[in-house]
C-alpha cells in the first residue's frame, strides 16, 4: 500500500502550477527506496529515481535475524502463506530482481559498504537488473542509510546532478 502514498504525491503535484508534471523525481531510503523502485513500472510520470539502501527481495529482509538463523525460513514461510491467504499476492511480485527488469527509468543507487541490516550486494543486484540509465555509488561507511551523513556534500552533489541530468 505503500505505492499509493508515491501515487498521492504525484497526484497532489498535479494540482500545483509551475511544476512540469512530466519530470517527476522521486527519492527513497531503504523500503522506500523499494517502493519508489515498485512504483516507477506502473508511474510514468517518475523520470528519475534516487534509492539509498532498497533491498532486493523479502529474503534479505529477513537476513536482519542472521543472530537468529533457526528463524529465518520459518518466517519466510509464513510470510509468503500470510501474504497469498490474506493480502491475496505474491511476495515474489514485490522481488526487486525480477521487477528491475522492467524498470527504464533512470536509477541512482546508493548505498554503505557495510550495511550490517541490508548489505550492499542488494543494490548491486538491483543495478545489474537494471535496463534503463544507471548509477551506483557504494561509500564507505558502516549504518544502514547514513550515507548521507558521512558525506554529506558528496551525497548532495551526487543526487542534484542525477535529477538536474535526467529532470
Amino acid at each position: 500500500h505503500e505505492k499509493k502514498d508515491i501515487e498521492a504525491a504525484i497526484e497532489y503535484l498535479r494540482t500545483k502550477e509551475g511544476i512540469n508534471h512530466d519530470q517527476i523525481g522521486v527519492m527513497g531510503l531503504s523500503m522506500g527506496a523499494r517502493i519508489a523502485l515498485l512504483s516507477a513500472q506502473k508511474k510514468r510520470e517518475i523520470k528519475a529515481i534516487v534509492a539509498d539502501s532498497t533491498p532486493a527481495d523479502f529474503e534479505s529482509l529477513i537476513k536482519v535475524f542472521r543472530n537468529y538463523y533457526f528463524l529465518k525460513w520459518p518466517l519466510i514461510k509464513l510470510a509468503r502463506f500470510f501474504t497469498n491467504k490474506f493480502l491475496r499476492f505474491s511476495l515474489d511480485e514485490i522481488n526487486l530482481k525480477s521487477i528491475a527488469k522492467k524498470v527504464t527509468t533512470p536509477v541512482l543507487l546508493i548505498h554503505s559498504q557495510s550495511d550490517a541490516v541490508v548489505y550492499a550486494y542488494n543494490s548491486q543486484m538491483v543495478y545489474d537488473y537494471l535496463q534503463g540509465p544507471k548509477q551506483i555509488w557504494l561509500p564507505d561507511c558502516s549504518e544502514h542509510s547514513r550515507a548521507y551523513y558521512s558525506y554529506t556534500r558528496e551525497y548532495e552533489n551526487r543526487v542534484l546532478d542525477f535529477f538536474k541530468e535526467y529532470l
